[in-house]
């Protein structure tokens, strides 16, 4: 996995409230480690975010700095491990705040294609319409690379 020309970055995540599969855990370790993000910023909704917080916060000495961007829907806060707290947002909101205050985005599918709705999907074409770098992660562990042009 070449993603070296990405290191140092501020890395956002968004995905699926239903958590990630076993292979997206994997791939998702598997990037952090190799982009050795210095902010990791995610939207402490439970499932996906929460994992990938988790995540982020075992990386040890290269662990980010971990920034929340809570929901104002308190029940579905997965209140995951952070440094720096954003004021809570609505979904759609705090999506364009976690792309715009960082450098590229990782997204975690839920289904194997790109879906016309949902806020992972509303975030992932976000970040494209801003001309930010995206990584999907598909449920089956492959990944779509910036270069890919994702689907």
């Amino acid at each position: 996995m070449n993603v070296s020309i990405y290191e140092h970055k501020r890395v956002g995540f968004t995905g699926t409230r239903s958590g990630l599969t076993l292979v997206q855990q994997e791939k998702l370790k598997q990037l952090l480690t190799a982009l050795k993000p210095l902010e990791f910023h995610h939207g402490d909704c439970q499932g996906a975010d929460g994992e990938a917080a988790n995540m982020a916060d075992r990386m040890g000495e290269a662990r980010p700095v971990i920034v929340c961007h809570p929901p104002v829907t308190q029940y579905k806060r997965a209140y995951a491990p952070h440094d720096e707290k954003r004021p809570p947002a609505g979904h759609f909101k705090r999506n364009r705040a976690i792309v715009d205050e960082t450098d590229l985005l990782i997204g975690c599918s839920v289904a194997q294609q790109r879906q016309e709705e949902g806020g992972t999907w509303y975030t992932i074409s976000y970040a494209e319409k801003k001309g930010k770098p995206r990584f999907v992660v598909w449920p089956d562990g492959t990944v779509a690379y910036p270069e890919d042009n994702v689907p």
